[in-house]
């Protein structure tokens, strides 16, 4: 929040979207709130080019995503994952917007052209990792991200395990964890190149990793 008068404040909501562009030699023109003589809030009408970047409310209606330079399976397990509205449009016409990593991002970047050529909303991550996708799609969506320690402890429990089944050639048991959980846990195994499979029953149900034979 910038006050910029007594009465005036700017609002750069969410502050990673204005850096980002900021970086990129492109910044985006904040939400103006004022004050008025009766003491109300009013709220000018925000730029097409915030809007084009501004994280909607929780969709109903399901949307189509159209992926640069990212990994597929890692995205679709989170889109699962988190039954999220949201579909992988395989043709960029047949999208809502264009998702890329920073990486891909340059100034004269390609995914820039695509964005501006089809008039498509243009969202940069700072990387594929799996918590970066996760916060992206939760902030996107307006999730409650209350949980995401528990999800980052469940992705770091699942990288540590599979080290130790690639350092000691024998199978480790996670921690019980619930559906969608095990399954960001099995991305990590195929991603290690092992073999995973969910065991237990009810409460106790938990992934088994092992070496791929």
């Amino acid at each position: 929040i910038e006050l910029r008068a007594r009465d005036l404040f700017a609002i750069y909501n969410p502050v990673a979207t204005y850096i980002d562009a900021l970086l990129q030699s492109d910044p985006i023109d904040p939400e103006i709130r004022k004050r008025n003589a009766e003491g109300q809030l009013e709220i000018e009408p925000i730029s097409k080019t915030y809007q084009a970047t501004v994280q909607p409310t929780m969709q109903e209606e399901t949307v189509s995503v159209f992926p640069y330079g990212m990994n597929l399976s890692r995205l679709k397990v989170f889109i699962e994952s988190l039954q999220l509205p949201l579909k992988v449009a395989t043709e960029i016409r047949n999208a809502d917007f264009i998702l890329t990593i920073q990486s891909k991002a340059g100034p004269k970047a390609k995914v820039k052209q695509l964005s501006k050529t089809h008039s498509l909303p243009l969202h940069i991550i700072a990387s594929q990792e799996n918590a970066d996708i996760r916060k992206f799609l939760k902030t996107y969506f307006k999730l409650n991200i209350s949980d995401d320690m528990i999800e980052e402890e469940a992705l770091k429990e699942a990288t540590l395990a599979c080290k130790k089944v690639l350092n000691e050639s024998r199978f480790v048991e996670l921690s019980p964890r619930e559906a969608y959980l095990r399954r960001l846990q099995h991305q990590i195994a195929h991603e290690f190149g092992l073999n995973s499979m969910s065991v237990g029953e009810d409460q106790n149900r938990r992934l088994r990793i092992y070496p791929r034979m």
